[in-house]
């Protein structure tokens, strides 16, 4: 394990044999000044009778083929890591735009798709799933605690949602979260970085060079934790449709087109209004009733090439950059992508912001 995770993916062409899955991909459409694309946030892949999901690491622009009025096409490429890995797997994804699965109530929409990918794809997975006929899915994933957490859990029956920010140092007052991971294991300084966490508070990052400008190296003050807190293992399953949209930050390279990276892939969050607690069912099933979610209708899309960019989504109140996200309960992406064509969506968009509680930060000692 690395003490700084980080995230290496081979272009296609020295990926080795490459082969076509059957997949079903979630997107949003967001819009940002100047443009808008597709955020695919979680990717469903069967192997025979099993489905496995990957979150999705890096991805590109999205280009869409129309016939008429008609979208018959839509590709994208993107990245997946192992989870606790740094080397990923860049996969072309082709959308049948034709071939809507499910509407999810805070605008996510679910379409089959192929992929194009290497061998042995499913070694790089997130988590198994269970996924029905008409799209609705359950997710693996973890829930770290220790042995007092656990034990509270599996008595009362419930996983207490969490008001802490992603960097886990402030509270927000407007939305909790369930905290889990795609993380088989806990049991090094890299995996604490990838859940936002570190024995000494801080992770380090690097910008993202423009033209003329050199890196920089600082530090993003996290929660300060160790292993020892996080020793006990729950396999839990949540529904797909209670994961909100994953913070983002943007690239912008001085050569080539932009790009986009998920910020804390391996980190999975149910959200949920304040004070709601997630009930579990004995085999870990999570229940998510609609009424207790809370939804918002952007995402941070920090610049990396800043520190101020990079510190964005770990803080969550910052919304000078954000990309909002078209609701479209009774529409699809790619038909509203044709009628407001070369228009300025994002211009008139307001921002119901994540709130930050004014109160004294977090710290735990590890001495």
């Amino acid at each position: 394990m690395t003490d700084f995770p980080f995230r290496l993916s081979p272009a296609p062409e020295h990926a080795g044999r490459t082969v076509d899955y059957e997949g079903l991909i979630k997107i949003r459409l967001a819009h940002a000044p100047g443009r808008s694309y597709l955020i695919p946030e979680l990717l469903l892949v069967r192997f025979g009778e099993r489905w496995v999901y990957f979150i999705p690491s890096f991805f590109g622009p999205n280009s869409i083929a129309f016939n008429g009025d008609k979208a018959v096409r839509c590709d994208l490429s993107l990245d997946v890591v192992q989870p606790g890995t740094n080397r990923g797997r860049q996969l072309q994804i082709a959308i049948d735009p034709s071939a809507l699965k499910r509407r999810y109530g805070g605008g996510g929409h679910l379409y089959a798709c192929t992929v194009q990918g290497p061998t042995q794809l499913q070694h790089a997975a997130g988590g198994r799933a269970r996924v029905t006929d008409d799209g609705k899915a359950l997710l693996q994933m973890f829930h770290y605690t220790d042995l007092k957490g656990r034990a509270g859990i599996q008595a009362s029956g419930e996983l207490r949602s969490s008001a802490w920010n992603l960097a886990g140092l402030q509270q927000l007052e407007n939305v909790a979260y369930g905290y889990c991971t795609t993380l088989r294991e806990v049991r090094g300084r890299g995996d604490l970085a990838r859940i936002a966490m570190a024995t000494n508070g801080s992770l380090v990052f690097r910008t993202t060079s423009l033209v003329g400008e050199p890196e920089q190296l600082f530090e993003v003050k996290v929660y300060r934790d160790t292993t020892l807190n996080r020793t006990q293992r729950l396999t839990l399953w949540a529904p797909a449709d209670a994961l909100p949209p994953p913070h983002l930050f943007r690239h912008r390279p001085f050569a080539g087109q932009a790009y986009y990276e998920v910020v804390g892939p391996e980190i999975l969050r149910i959200s949920v209004k304040p004070g709601v607690a997630i009930s579990l069912s004995p085999e870990g099933v999570m229940t998510v009733a609609p009424e207790t979610q809370k939804t918002f209708d952007y995402v941070i899309e920090g610049d990396a090439s800043t520190p101020d960019g990079i510190l964005a989504p770990y803080r969550e109140e910052d919304t000078r950059s954000v990309v909002h996200l078209e609701l479209l309960i009774d529409d699809d992406p790619f038909a509203y992508w044709w009628r407001q064509q070369n228009k300025h969506l994002a211009d008139r968009k307001l921002v119901d912001p994540r709130r930050l509680v004014p109160e004294v930060p977090r710290t735990r000692s590890v001495d």
